[in-house]
């Protein structure tokens, strides 16, 4: 039958045989197709596609044995003994190319509806189709691997994040959108005096309590719609302590732009404010004793030539503002003009031998200690007394000077007073001098 095949040309009417039909159908298919013998596996027709597929002449494929192709003839007689059982066997198979070269095929053999003893055979070359699958089901494989990989080094980081965030002295916290816990750290276990499990999913509001809340309910608004908020306030915890707390709320901003909740950082900041309480009321204290003292303080820079800072007191002295006074100091020369003029090349002079004193060696140099008069913008003329020190840095380099001023008008008429000869003065004029 399949020498007939060979032999045959497709008729050009309408008048068609079996064998006619069969070799029609088999020469335009887009598959190689091919007939063999069960037994033996000798090829008795092929058309032109499985020509091209195995890379074979026709005269050196017809005639012989189809079992040529197979790289592993187990592999074949596994094949027959599938076809026999089910009358038709379609598998992946390895097969041997005319140059040695291997390809992968979709093989399928049926039965021939003209011969009981051969067998219709379909080669579908599937080489860079398998080659391709075998491409993604790698990559598929390396994408596993790596997202394995990555949700290690989640679960690591996150261990590692709680471990960081259970050990820092603030309460942590993570809110959804509705104010609801989703995350705590051990801090706010204690200061809510609850476990995890008992917070989560709570709101803030359930948390803290009424009062609380209403103090906060504005900036968490604010936190959600996007705006970070940074600020201070005195709260009582659910513990039963009031602390003085800086509070900070940074947006949780999706990919998207969508805002999924907020990060909280509570910072209990109560030594600080206890401390900063302690020195306003010393500095109040200061404040009170130099204007009792007629005594201020003010700091300059390291070579003199600017003031840095005074107190209201050291101002005062001057009948100056401080913004006043650190506005006419910011110069040496500016100064001076604060300086009666009589005074002005005296004071010049010390406060320059002063500062060369403590460059050259600031061991050895001697504290300034210098009186002399100073004019008020009203004309009126006071005497001070000013005494100053250097201060040095970590590397013994001096960094600035401080120092104090008085104002010693009084003593000074006094002892003026004082001095007047007996006959010059009488007892009350000489208490109206002391006293002016």
């Amino acid at each position: 039958m399949a020498n007939k095949i060979d032999e045959l040309s497709i008729p050009t009417g309408t008048d068609l045989n079996a064998e006619d039909r069969l070799r029609a159908i088999l020469d335009s298919s887009p598959i190689g197709v091919g007939i063999s013998d069960i037994e033996s596996g000798t090829v008795k027709y092929v058309n032109d596609k499985n020509l091209e597929i195995m890379g074979v002449k026709r005269e050196d494929f017809l005639g012989n044995s189809a079992k040529n192709f197979w790289v592993n003839l187990a592999d074949r007689d596994e094949f027959v003994e599938a076809f026999r059982r089910d009358g038709r066997v379609s598998r992946e198979v390895r097969q041997k190319k005319a140059d040695g070269s291997l390809i992968w095929c979709v093989l399928t053999w049926e039965r021939s509806p003209v011969a009981a003893k051969e067998v219709i055979f379909w080669v579908h070359d599937i080489t860079e189709l398998k080659k391709a699958r075998d491409e993604a089901k790698h990559f598929q494989n390396e994408l596993v691997r790596h997202r394995d990989h990555l949700a290690e080094l989640v679960e690591e980081r996150t261990g590692e994040l709680v471990t960081v965030t259970d050990n820092l002295p603030a309460l942590i916290t993570r809110l959804d959108a509705e104010q609801r816990y989703v995350f705590v750290n051990k801090t706010a276990e204690q200061w809510f005096a609850q476990k995890a499990g008992q917070i989560l999913g709570r709101t803030v509001k359930e948390n803290l309590g009424d009062t609380a809340y209403k103090t906060l309910a504005p900036l968490l608004d604010k936190a959600l719609a996007g705006e970070p908020q940074k600020f201070e306030r005195t709260l009582t915890y659910p513990e039963g302590v009031t602390r003085d707390v800086e509070i900070s709320y940074l947006p949780d901003i999706g990919p998207h732009g969508n805002i999924n909740g907020l990060f909280s950082l509570v910072a209990d900041i109560s030594e600080r404010k206890r401390v900063e309480r302690e020195l306003k009321q010393s500095t109040d204290l200061l404040v009170q004793a130099e204007e009792i003292a007629k005594i201020g303080h003010w700091k300059w820079d390291d070579d003199g030539q600017k003031m840095l800072s005074c107190s209201q007191q050291a101002a005062t002295i001057f009948g100056l503002s401080q913004e006043e006074l650190l506005a006419k100091a910011a110069t040496h020369a500016g100064y001076l003009e604060l300086i009666f003029a009589d005074d002005r090349k005296v004071v010049d002079h010390a406060i320059g031998v002063f500062y060369e004193g403590f460059r050259e060696d600031p061991a050895k140099s001697k504290p300034l200690d210098l009186e002399y008069r100073i004019i008020r913008p009203d004309g009126r003329i006071r005497f001070v007394q000013e005494r100053a020190e250097p201060i040095t840095d970590d590397r013994g380099i001096v960094s600035r000077s401080v120092g104090a001023i008085r104002d010693i008008t009084d003593r000074k008429r006094a002892e003026e007073a004082l001095r007047l000869p007996e006959p010059d003065i009488d007892q009350s004029t000489r208490l109206m001098l002391m006293t002016k």
